[in-house]
């Protein structure tokens, strides 16, 4: 059968940060090819946030904000022409025909039910959609006629079963896992789905790989700095431990099943053939015990894995003695769950390890091993005081040396131990949602506290809140004591490209890092999504003080180079002073980047040169003189680089012209609108 496999748009998303394939997508790619069928895979989330004004039209429709609208539109009640000439213009590059089956994956609601709706009437076949949309399965089906089944768990032995209905070769009710509609009721069937270790290697074949190369815009909180491909794969499912406020620990227990390290490594090289050398692990953790761990990395090296890695790791099933072969078997990126540095509060987590073992563990992590590490917290988890919270703030304090990038979330409630034995955790359930808007709106439940400081949920609800904004402000100013805080760092191509702790410290010493200094000055151009733009005269400049703080705390981290960026430059009020300051804290390199309006003679050139300034990069933004001055929306831009560049080179200024990267990295200042272009 020939299949159409989408990924359904996240057309409400917060981030606009797509890094990643559809794993799903690839492993029911694998299955379905596997056993002869015709699969034609498509991504609409990627292809949304490559046309930001369709994502802006889309997401400013009332039919985000209007349920009742949405209902009408998805049951044939109401017409919206312009919404269904958005989904026409989205749905475009599905070029196929003769489709027997239309499966969706879905994200959030309003784009899967908008898409089951647009493919239901354009292909006229039967629709299953699967996946975790921020509803529930039967609330889903109850919403969507379009939608004939919905599939609960993995799919990669639903979906086949559901072709096998469709060509008349199998009952409904033997397909496994499947919601289905009967006599207008919803109806479910028994079965579960494939374990992971029948699960086959995930098949990215037909997928465009393009959407995916994208850098995310803060470089700093990113272990994958390149334009790269970035493979999903997941190999453990379940978690062997139980946290009291996890959803899989609650559905799960410590049921867990996993690949037999061989087969992982087998798959990896499988990817590596296929020109991939960077793949996240999706598991829920890798720490599912020390011999399982060792045994990977020794199955690694066997097979001759040469790919860099991430994934989560936990505390306990992880030992210090594991962090080497890690790193040696291509681990270049582990985030920890820490969630607290209170031990009365670990012990109500049931996080069974100590804030001396999560220390040693992160101490080694970054330092001996050159990992980038990410920590995730809990603040106001049920019965937290303020001693509590000052116990991890004072923890992530005295580690910010060691951890590279922070992910703090208010305690919200969601299916788990403590939502099933309120009273154990001292809490009384409200209500069955969280009522206040927040980002979990569709699975969180109100609680009021019994102990700790026995707050209600509104109270809880707003100081939580604060305790995230002063945590993440503790940790930043800790951090910024190290190294500078909201520039680019270029320390990640080290850990991602070197292979150990001594050749990275052997780089720093050297003095090869570069800091990125953004001066924050206004710019004269008028690029789409740029910050900086015209202003009134110091609107966005920051302060000498402030950029002499921060060149100071890299230079005294053995930067030895760095790039003054913008906005522009060359239109800070203080640049001289700026310039002066870095040839006095002796950076052996000082680059400026562009766009050329300051530079408009060879005096202004030479001025820069004898102020300290060893380079120059002029900023294209696009393939030619039309592309470049419509990007930037200033007619004559083009040439005024180019003026600027002939100065350069008469007064003889070392120089980069059409750098579209930075040492890898896709600058900030290309975003997707102008990639396109600037790939021709």
């Amino acid at each position: 059968m020939k299949v159409l496999l989408v990924t359904a748009p996240e057309i409400n998303r917060r981030s606009q940060d797509a890094i990643f394939p559809p794993g799903a997508s690839a492993y029911l790619m694998a299955k379905l090819r596997s056993i002869g069928h015709t699969v034609d895979p498509v991504d609409l989330d990627a292809l949304l946030l490559q046309d930001p004004e369709l994502a802006r039209q889309i997401a400013e429709h009332p039919i985000l904000s209007d349920g009742v609208l949405l209902d009408r539109i998805i049951s044939g009640e109401a017409t919206d022409p312009a919404l269904d000439g958005w989904m026409e213009r989205l749905a475009r590059p599905i070029r196929g025909t003769g489709y027997g089956l239309v499966a969706i994956s879905a994200r959030r609601m309003p784009g899967t039910l908008l898409v089951a709706r647009y493919l239901k009437l354009r292909f006229g076949c039967p629709v299953i959609v699967g996946g975790h949309a921020d509803c529930t399965p039967h609330e889903f089906m109850a919403h969507s006629p379009q939608a004939d089944w919905f599939g609960m768990g993995w799919g990669e032995a639903t979906l086949p079963a559901v072709i096998e209905h469709v060509e008349g070769r199998r009952a409904l009710e033997s397909v496994p896992s499947l919601l289905y509609r009967e006599s207008g009721e919803v109806r479910s069937t028994a079965g579960d789905d494939a374990g992971i270790e029948d699960r086959p290697c995930g098949d990215l074949k037909g997928l465009d790989p393009n959407p995916y190369l994208f850098q995310r815009p803060r470089a700093q909180v990113s272990p994958n700095p390149g334009q790269r491909l970035l493979a999903p794969v997941q190999f453990i499912k379940g978690c062997p431990h139980r946290c009291s406020f996890c959803r899989v620990a609650a559905e799960h227990g410590h049921t867990m099943s996993r690949k037999d390290p061989a087969q992982v490594a087998t798959e990896l090289v499988r990817y590596q053939e296929q020109g991939i050398r960077d793949v996240a692990f999706f598991n829920n953790t890798l720490s599912v015990g020390h011999e399982y761990v060792q045994q990977l990395c020794r199955e690694f090296g066997a097979a001759g894995v040469d790919v860099h890695w991430s994934d989560s790791g936990s505390f306990t099933g992880m030992t210090v003695e594991d962090i080497g072969p890690l790193r040696a078997a291509g681990c270049i990126a582990l985030t920890f769950g820490v969630e607290s540095a209170s031990p009365r509060i670990l012990e109500k987590m049931q996080r069974h390890y100590t804030p001396a073992q999560a220390s040693a563990i992160l101490r080694s992590c970054h330092h001996d091993a050159g990992m980038w590490v990410q920590a995730n917290l809990i603040v106001g988890f049920p019965g937290e005081t303020l001693a509590d919270f000052e116990l991890t703030a004072g923890f992530l304090e005295a580690h910010a040396d060691s951890v590279d990038a922070v992910a703090i979330s208010p305690f919200y409630l969601v299916d788990s131990q403590v939502a099933r034995q309120p009273a154990k955790f001292g809490i009384r359930l409200r209500d069955d949602r969280d009522g206040l808007g927040g980002r979990h709106l569709a699975s969180s439940v109100a609680f009021d506290e019994l102990d700790g400081d026995r707050m209600t949920y509104e109270a809880h609800h707003e100081e939580a809140a604060r305790r995230a904004d002063v945590l993440k402000e503790r940790y930043n100013a800790a951090r910024g004591r190290i190294r500078p805080v909201n520039d680019l760092l270029e320390i990640h191509d080290l850990y991602s490209y070197l292979p150990n702790s001594e050749a990275i410290k052997a780089a720093i010493h050297e003095g090869v890092l570069r800091f990125i200094l953004f001066v924050g000055s206004e710019c004269g151009n008028h690029c789409p999504d740029c910050p900086f733009g015209p202003a009134e005269p110091g609107t966005f400049d920051r302060g000498l003080d402030e950029l002499t703080r921060g060149a100071r705390n890299a230079r005294d981290s053995s930067y030895g180079r760095v790039l003054v960026a913008g906005g522009e430059p060359t239109a800070h009020r203080d640049l001289p002073e700026i310039l002066g300051m870095l040839a006095g804290l002796r950076y052996r390199e000082i680059e400026i980047e562009t766009d050329g309006s300051g530079l408009q003679s060879p005096e202004a050139v030479r001025r820069l040169r004898d102020l300290g300034v060893t380079r120059l990069q002029f900023k294209f933004q696009g393939r030619d003189e039309a592309a470049h001055d419509r990007v930037v929306g200033r007619p004559g831009a083009f040439q005024q680089l180019v003026r600027a560049i002939d100065h350069a080179r008469h007064v003889g200024v070392a120089f980069d012209v059409a750098r579209a990267t930075w040492h890898g990295a896709w600058s900030p200042c290309l975003y997707r609108s102008r990639l396109r272009a600037l790939r021709g």
